[in-house]
């Protein structure tokens, strides 16, 4: 058992290390206080 789970841990880290770069870089959260949000609001009617 002790092998089997070894094994899907060397799987999983081969994995993540073959996800593109910049797919890596998409998923790093963004600081809001530096965020532009351009907000247009519409009129009510």
């Amino acid at each position: 058992m002790a092998q089997d789970l070894l094994t899907a841990h060397a799987a999983a880290d081969q994995n993540v290390a073959t996800v593109h770069a910049s797919y890596r870089r998409d998923l790093v959260p963004v600081d809001r206080r530096q965020a532009l949000v351009v907000w247009r609001p519409k009129p009510r009617g």
